[in-house]
This record gives structure tokens, sequence and C-alpha cells, in this order.
């Protein structure tokens, strides 16, 4: 940029200036690209680089709400530009913007008649495609959901190829998972996820699409589907809901290693209840797998980790504890635990009741087997 002040006439910055202009617009700053875009086609000798500077001037405008000298600019386009092979195109993008500010605004009155003239006067455009689905869109903001999915999936069979699909696809992806159809639902996941085009949006839609296939019972595919989030996006700041999806998918379907593995990682992300969670759960892998003496120290972490939580996952792990020392033939160190947690707790509290009819438990059988004895 310093170079555009101190020879704002050279000409062999006009690279630099389009360049910036449309990283301005790209970057939200829609004020600096109309400057950069206007001072670039003032400059500029090339009408058809001229057009596209002028285009973008009056796009970001849009963006920024300026409706009324948009409005104004968009009519001088059209006068300046009258001949030009292009100038449908360009206009059947002002009115794609002007419907999409309104929308943003809850216009919807408004955004569908800009829309309309897309589908009507320029129907013809790379931007009916476009419009249509800003259309659905509405109707779904608007709750008329059944009418929104009509349109997505019209709009599916007559433009297949179009840019805006994976918009598309993910939208009747969820829309089918919402109602039971998982198959219909995994086959858009996956015409997303396999097109490169839609990278952008690859996050959301295996985010629903791990969602889906829990939701459906395939865990395999949400571990598989978890595990390329992970290689993919691992510093995503969903990174550590996906961690821990994947490790209860392992920890349910009794890969227990796997699931021990993917806790512990989870625990170098997690912080306030989920640190005392992952901690829980490590313990109680180990104690599925058979691992006893291993789960009572780990279950002994959570207690120790004496973090305030809704969820009590202290208290859990010593009742826990408990009962693997039970399992282990240690009936004293059983016994402590229990009444930790009715000292803890009190007689008052579930936990505390559960507590203390365990170590009644425990003392009448100790009895029973004195007396059986003698």
């Amino acid at each position: 940029m310093q170079a555009l002040h101190r020879a704002p006439e050279d000409a062999t910055l006009q690279p630099l200036r389009r360049s910036l202009a449309r990283w301005a617009l790209d970057a939200g700053q829609y004020e600096q690209a109309t400057e950069w875009a206007k001072e670039a086609s003032r400059r500029e000798v090339n009408t058809d680089t001229a057009f596209v500077l002028d285009e973008l001037a009056i796009v970001s405008m849009y963006r920024a709400g300026d409706l009324e000298q948009a409005g104004a600019e968009a009519s001088t386009f059209e006068g300046w530009y009258k001949d030009h092979p292009s100038l449908d195109e360009a206009m059947a993008h002002f009115a794609l913007e002007l419907g999409r500010y309104h929308s943003s605004q809850g216009q919807y009155d408004s955004s569908l008649r800009a829309y309309k003239s897309i589908t009507g006067k320029y129907k013809k455009t790379s931007y009916e495609p476009n419009a249509r689905y800003e259309i659905a869109r509405d109707y779904m903001e608007q709750g008329e959901a059944e009418k929104a999915y009509e349109m997505l999936i019209e709009l599916a069979n007559d433009s297949p190829e179009h840019p805006v699909m994976g918009q598309v696809y993910w939208l009747l992806g969820n829309y089918y998972a919402s109602t039971g159809k998982y198959f219909e639902a995994f086959n858009k996941y996956e015409a997303v996820l396999a097109d490169s085009a839609y990278i952008a949006i690859w996050p959301q839609v295996l985010g629903n699409q791990i969602r889906a296939f829990k939701e459906a019972g395939f865990y395999e595919g949400a571990m598989r589907a978890a595990r390329q989030f992970l290689e993919m996006y691992p510093d995503s700041e969903d990174a550590f809901d996906h961690r821990m999806n994947l490790a209860l998918s392992y920890h349910e379907t009794g890969h227990y290693d796997l699931a021990i593995s993917q806790f512990r990682r989870a625990m170098t992300l997690a912080d306030g209840e989920d640190y005392p969670a992952c901690q829980f759960y490590i313990a109680e892998a180990l104690e599925r797998s058979g691992r006893l003496k291993e789960a009572v120290s780990e279950y002994m972490r959570v207690v120790h980790l004496n973090r305030p939580s809704k969820l009590q996952w202290g208290i859990t792990a010593m009742y826990n504890a408990g009962k693997v020392l039970e399992r282990l033939n240690e009936p004293e160190r059983a016994k402590s635990l229990y009444r930790e947690i009715v000292r803890r707790e009190g007689l008052g509290s579930p936990f505390g009741r559960r507590a203390d009819e365990q170590v009644k438990r425990l003392e009448m059988f100790e009895q029973d087997q004195a007396e059986g004895g003698q």
C-alpha cells in the first residue's frame, strides 16, 4: 500500500490495486474494497477489467448495507456497459447481494423480490441456482421447512453441477437425517465431502455426519468420520468434542485400549468439568476391560482432582472404586470409601444412602461368614 501512496499514477501498480480490492472484499472490509476498486477502475484502460472492478465496487456497497448508493451505481453501471456480454451476469450478481442483505435483516418480502428478479429476468445466468437456494433458505428461516426442502430437491435435480450444490446437499443431508432417512443423508454428505470445491464447509458437514451416524446406531461410521475430522482439523474449536465422541464410540463398542488413548488425548484439550469426565471414563474403560487394580487407581485420580462439578464425578468415581475393590476381594478398603462418601454427602443424599447400604451389606455378609465358621 505504501507504494500506491508514493506513486499513485504508476500504471505498473494496477495489478496490486486489483488484488487489494479483491482482498478487502474477501476480508469483509467493504468500504476499503469499494475505494480500491473504484481507484483501480479509474486508471484501467481495458474495458473488461474495468467492468470487473466496477462490479466488485458495487458488490462491496451492497455488502456494506449502502443500498441506496449501490442501487444508483448499479443503474449507472447498466447504462455504461449496456453492450457488454456479461452485463446480465453482473446485474444478477447485484440482485443476489441485495437479496442476501435483506435476508440478513429478516426483510423476507424484499429479499424474495430481489431473488425472483434473478429467477425471472436473469434466469439464464449462473446466479439463478443461487437465487433459488437463497429463497429456500428464507423459507426455512420463516418456519416453512417442507416447502424449502421441496425446492432444494428440485434444485439438486435441475443443477447438479452448480457450485451452490455443496450447500444444497449439506442442507438436504441434514433434512434427511432429521426425518430418519439416514441412507439418503449419508449420500448427500458424501457428495459434499467427495468434492474439494466444497472444502470450506467440510468441518460442518463432517460434524453433522458424525451426529447422524450415531443417531442411526452406525458407530463404525461415526468413528471413521470423527477420525477424518481430527486428521483434517486437529486445531478446530470442535476438536475436543469430536475426540470425546470418538473415545466414547470406542468405549461403547468395546475397543477399550483405543478409547483410553483417545480420552487421554482429549484431556490435553479439556477444561472445567470435561477434565474429570475424561479421567472417569479412562477408569471405567479399564474396569470394563478387566484391569481392575489400574481402574481403582484411575478412579481415585478423579477423586483427588477435587474439582467441583455438576455431575459429581469425584463421588461417582469413589463409589465405583469401592465396587471394584469388592471384586478384588478387598472389602475393608471398599467400606472405607463408602464411609467417606457418607461423611461427605450425608445420609440424606442419594449417594450417601447408597454408600451406607453397601457398608451395611458388607458388614452383614462378614457377620454371616463369621457365624457360619463357628
